[in-house]
């Protein structure tokens, strides 16, 4: 997966406090943007039963919306916390 382009970091975290302040375009400004980069993870490492392709693009969605819906339970430690928290959601 390729990393985020400079400043794209600082875009994430203000993006995720916006959220959580009720703000819907950066809901989907978010999605957006993670949505390309976790589904190419997640094609390649989830369980063989999980792999066809639209399962898999289900599970990521079902799992990028959950965590957007509760960010109460995430907090960023630094570079790649929110893909970090994506992922570990997905492999669970």
């Amino acid at each position: 997966m390729t990393e985020p382009r400079s400043g794209q970091l600082d875009d994430t975290q203000i993006l995720l406090d916006r959220i959580r302040l009720g703000d819907e375009q950066a809901r989907e400004v978010l999605y957006a943007r993670l949505l390309p980069g976790i589904r190419r993870w997640a094609r390649g490492r989830l369980p063989s039963g999980s792999r066809d392709l639209s399962e898999t693009d289900d599970l990521v969605q079902i799992a990028l919306s959950r965590s957007l819906s509760r960010l109460e339970a995430f907090e960023s430690r630094g570079r790649g916390a929110f893909m970090g928290y994506l992922r570990q959601i997905l492999l669970n």
